[in-house]
């Protein structure tokens, strides 16, 4: 017999916490002294909260709260910076890695899903189509990805003449770099 279904609020807030749990795993494999920097930043949040409290002969718990509240805060700031240079330095030279970076683009871009061209080698051609025109990024050795990029920027001049088209090769690590 099926489990009733958990409430919408329990599971967003465990997925919430997921999300969490997961980001410090991630940051943690680039940086092991994360957690060390967001104890610090805890400490020191929590102290100025004191420090301020017994300054200003204010309330204790008022500031004690505000001080947790911000070491939260500074914790998540800490996490979320941490969380996408880590991610971004175990993603460098994979295939596919550009497309990671690639959507991480704001508004106003389109990204393909799919690469537009490929090779055996895994060499990728991504195309973004925005305000500014067409951009063709190529991922691989220039040697492999020149004739490739030029043909697709043929194709997008042959269909979108008036259009602006950018062919751009994006060095992911030194060896594969133009």
């Amino acid at each position: 017999m099926p489990s009733p279904p958990q409430p919408k609020k329990k599971r967003r807030l465990a997925q919430y916490l997921q999300n969490i749990k997961d980001s410090y795993t991630i940051s943690r494999r680039s940086y092991p002294w994360i957690g060390w920097a967001m104890l610090a930043a805890t400490i020191a949040c929590v102290a100025a909260g004191l420090a301020i409290s017994f300054a200003s002969g204010m309330s204790l718990w008022y500031w004690l709260f505000l001080g947790i509240l911000m070491a939260l805060m500074v914790d998540m700031i800490i996490l979320s910076v941490a969380v996408r240079r880590a991610s971004y330095s175990q993603i460098e030279g994979m295939p596919g890695a550009a497309k990671a970076v690639l959507d991480q683009i704001g508004r106003g871009w389109y990204v393909e899903s799919e690469p537009v061209a490929f090779t055996k080698d895994q060499d990728l051609v991504w195309r973004l189509v925005g305000r500014p025109g067409v951009v063709l990024i190529a991922e691989g050795p220039s040697t492999r990805t020149r004739r490739m990029l030029a043909e697709e920027e043929r194709k997008v001049h042959r269909l979108l003449s008036t259009v602006p088209s950018t062919p751009s090769r994006w060095a992911l690590t030194p060896d594969r770099c133009v």
